[in-house]
């Protein structure tokens, strides 16, 4: 047999010896194997993390976390000591090289990020969002994402028995950080619980609900029992889903008699009924599929649910190898018969630059991995494209790699594009690593930082109640400007004009700043006066016009950013003064309101 670039070895999985641990040394197997002992252990804080592993962490490393925590973190620490156990499996803290062997570790780096791993130009992506997949907007009822036409994302509760650093629900998950404050359900659990399944009673174009949150292993077992019986008494749901990170962080709660019995009896109702019941979890390293959690998925395939699926994020320095994907996947189907699913694409959260890959990246290991797995266990790599939704690598539309931005379209409608002619045919943005751009695409981008990083003047708009609405008025090329002012609810005109609409009441039209005043040579853009198209300007070697306080080269017209929110236009299209309705993400003659952002306890969003 020719040598293959990956070589395909069974392994046996295998527990890691907690009591190599100093804070752990006198644990027994049956302490170890309680989930009500696991959640009381779990590491919440540098000092409890040195507690466990005594001298063997340097005080640097601890110092680097603690850092993290204070000026980057947009997760509070949790960690509970079954996922910790996997952290550098092998060493012991005796050993040399065990603070090494802790800051190269897989597990180590995503559970338990610190300051040095951040990117120190760009630790955020410009278009970063707290709410990055904007899943508040798309809220039938509080806490039900209604984004996919068949489908809806119950949030049942906002905690985790374990804090990703990479999550992508920061915004509603976990305790507040001293950089992020958190969002709060507005209504009671019980109120929520009731409203979603009241909405699905009246929606019976939605056959498919993934029951998570945070994570259904910290709501009491019997609310969640009772809410999967219900949704099993709603005919049109065929397909539900449990999304549980704890399946492998804490299999010890899947384990507990209860919880197997009341999985045993949901299953036996979903046969019953013909509904599909399956859990997902969420593994993105080999080393964490341990015994225990085999153990854990087992059973529950044993309990009755159709299908156990893993949901992977790709992470760089995690799992951003071929090798390391199959390792994974050959892991959780022969060792805990845990079908291999998706891997995302981090999304676009504050301080997520370092995990994130480029589209590129996940393009080459999708077509690495094909041909070694099963077809039904090969996993897909898809890009979550905000406002468009899943999308396998390879189904973007264009892609500038010089900038970093792909785009992307989609099939359906989401409700709050009810009224939208055009999101069939628009194209949504996702932006790659600015870090990883070539030198020009970064000097693009510094120059939207910069742009963004100007004071806006003071401007009398009184007459306009959104603040979007008058920072375009005061900065009408300035990137920040245009996002908000999309958000906003500024639309174009049948001329191709942006127009500013604030709660259905018109503002003027902005100025547009000549070539000369923004700065640079190349385009000369006439100023526009308020009526009729955007004047012709004439274009050299020019591509951007930039904001005019921040100095830079000539442009056509400004570069709009945002999903629903806009699209920078192909630099074609700007310097030939064509107005790009359908990159731009706006429709035509449509004043429609903003959606406004949910508050978070910190005011912040």
């Amino acid at each position: 047999m020719a040598e293959q670039p990956y070589q395909y070895q069974r392994r046996e999985l295998a527990e890691p010896d907690w009591r190599r641990l100093p804070g752990w040394a006198g644990v027994t197997p049956a302490e170890w194997e309680s989930a009500q002992w696991q959640r009381a252990h779990s590491v919440k804080n540098p000092r409890e993390l040195r507690d466990v592993a005594g001298d063997g962490l340097s005080e640097a490393f601890l110092n680097d976390l603690e850092q993290d925590q204070r000026e980057r973190a947009t997760m509070s620490m949790l960690v509970p000591p079954q996922l910790l156990n996997t952290i550098a499996p092998s060493s012991a803290p005796s050993a040399p090289g065990f603070t090494d062997a802790w800051y190269a570790d897989p597990v180590r780096r995503y559970m338990l990020p610190v300051f040095s791993d951040r990117q120190p130009r760009w630790p955020s992506h410009p278009r970063a969002a707290r709410d990055s997949l904007h899943e508040a907007e798309m809220w039938a009822v509080e806490g039900l994402t209604h984004r996919y036409p068949t489908k809806v994302l119950a949030e049942l509760v906002p905690t985790c028995p374990q804090y990703c650093g990479h999550c992508t629900r920061m915004d509603l998950v976990g305790n507040p950080t001293p950089s992020y404050g958190k969002h709060r359900f507005a209504a009671a659990r019980e109120d929520r619980l009731q409203a979603m399944l009241g909405y699905l009673r009246r929606t019976p174009s939605v056959r498919d609900v993934v029951v998570s949150g945070g994570d259904v292993a910290n709501l009491p077992w019997p609310r969640v029992e009772a809410f999967v019986l219900a949704l099993l008494e709603i005919d049109s749901v065929r397909d539900i889903r449990l999304a549980s990170k704890a399946l492998v962080g804490l299999p010890q709660h899947w384990l507990s008699a209860d919880v197997l019995a009341g999985m045993a009896r949901l299953a036996s109702t979903a046969r019953s009924r013909g509904v599909s019941l399956a859990v997902h979890t969420h593994v993105n390293a080999a080393q964490s599929v341990t015994p225990l959690a085999a153990r854990a998925a087992r059973a529950l395939l044993e309990a009755g649910v159709r299908d156990v699926r893993n949901q992977g994020v790709l992470l760089r320095g995690v799992n951003d190898s071929a090798t390391a994907l199959l390792d994974l996947c050959f892991a959780l189907l022969d060792g805990a018969s845990i079908t291999p699913y998706y891997f995302y694409l981090c999304d676009m959260i504050p301080g997520a630059e370092h995990w994130r890959l480029t589209v590129r990246e996940a393009q080459a290991l999708q077509s690495a991995i094909m041909g070694y797995l099963p077809g039904f266990a090969t996993p897909r790599m898809v890009c979550d494209v905000p406002y468009a939704g899943k999308r396998w690598v390879h189904q973007l539309s264009r892609y500038d790699e010089e900038l970093g931005i792909s785009y992307w379209t989609k099939g359906y409608l989401t409700a709050i594009e009810a009224g939208d002619p055009l999101a069939l045919d628009r194209e949504y943005p996702y932006y790659d690593p600015v870090h990883l751009l070539p030198e020009s695409g970064q000097s693009w981008w510094r120059a939207q930082s910069e742009c963004a990083a100007q004071p806006l003047p003071a401007t009398a708009t009184a007459s306009l109640p959104l603040v979007a609405a008058a920072q375009l008025l005061s900065h009408s090329w300035c990137a920040r400007a245009h996002q908000e002012s999309l958000d906003a609810g500024n639309f174009l005109n049948d001329q191709g004009n942006v127009r500013i609409v604030g709660a259905g009441d018109d503002g003027p039209w902005p100025e547009q700043p000549s070539g000369e005043a923004a700065g640079g040579a190349g385009c000369a853009a006439p100023a526009y006066r308020g009526d009729g198209p955007w004047p012709q300007p004439s274009c050299g070697a020019a591509r951007f016009l930039r904001c005019p306080t921040a100095g830079g080269t000539g442009g056509a017209k400004p570069p709009v950013t945002g999903g629903r929110r806009g699209v920078v236009p192909p630099r074609a299209a700007l310097c030939r003064g064509v107005a790009p309705r359908r990159e731009m993400g706006v429709a035509p003659s449509q004043a429609i309101r903003a959606v406004e952002p949910r508050a978070t306890s910190s005011g912040a969003r």
